[in-house]
């Protein structure tokens, strides 16, 4: 089940400006990636995932050839056509265009590039990259790298939404109690504010060591986490996101 995120987060980016909230550049969000890794090293078991995600909104077109010329464009630029790649898939319907390509690495890493285009010519672009199975979720971070300078060489500021997601390394408990003391300690979080449920827990946090940035004013967030129980199995699931959870939980 989808969770809406505390303080219209995912409809911010549903409505392309994430940029407006996300205001600090691709460098810092490549240091977020780089705490969070340790410290999902710690909270959550080896069969992790890791997710990046870049969104908003990219040049207009004119018609749907347009729209797939720059498509295919996209695509080049991210070396998303080389061998190995998908065949991209181009599809329309209530009035908008999707354009989408994907491609997994030798080292199980797949990126994949969701273009959308709208009625009034303007578009949406989603980049993300996901390392799963606990398959290199450290070689993640160069991938991050690598596409913030292929986004920069084509006139777009990567904004990078970071989330980890697995089975946690201890026994369930409610973030607030043991997960507590690891946030504190290692990025000196303050507790903006928490949603609860029968199956879930999420909370966010503020923290001076994460540049990323949601949000304005006393609602200025960067940092969220999430434990869901699975009513069927029984069994937690835990989301770390950076500076906001962004998947489903």
């Amino acid at each position: 089940m989808k969770r809406l995120l505390e303080y219209g987060v995912a409809v911010c980016l549903a409505a392309g400006i994430a940029g407006g909230l996300w205001a600090v550049h691709a460098t810092a969000a490549n240091n977020d990636i780089e705490l969070l890794l340790p410290l999902a090293d710690q909270l959550l078991a080896a069969d992790r995932k890791v997710i990046i995600k870049h969104t908003g909104s990219y040049r207009s077109y004119t018609d749907s050839s347009d729209f797939e010329r720059i498509g295919k464009q996209l695509r080049a630029q991210l070396e998303l056509d080389r061998s190995g790649s998908r065949p991209a898939e181009i599809s329309a319907a209530q009035g908008q265009l999707l354009y989408k390509a994907s491609a997994v690495q030798a080292d199980g890493i797949g990126t994949t590039l969701l273009w959308i285009g709208f009625a009034d010519g303007t578009t949406e672009l989603v980049i993300s990259a996901e390392a799963a199975g606990g398959h290199n979720t450290a070689g993640i971070a160069q991938v991050q790298k690598r596409l913030s300078r292929e986004l920069e060489a084509i006139g777009i500021t990567p904004y990078w939404n970071v989330m980890i997601q697995g089975t946690p390394a201890t026994a369930y408990e409610a973030p607030g109690s043991w997960l507590q003391a690891p946030l504190a300690r290692q990025l000196h979080v303050r507790e903006i504010g928490r949603y609860e449920d029968a199956g879930s827990v999420s909370v966010s946090y503020y923290s001076p060591q994460i540049r990323e940035t949601a949000g304005r004013g006393e609602q200025k967030m960067n940092l969220q986490t999430a434990v869901h129980r699975d009513s069927k199995t029984e069994r937690p699931r835990m989301t770390i996101g950076t500076p906001a959870i962004s998947i489903e939980y």
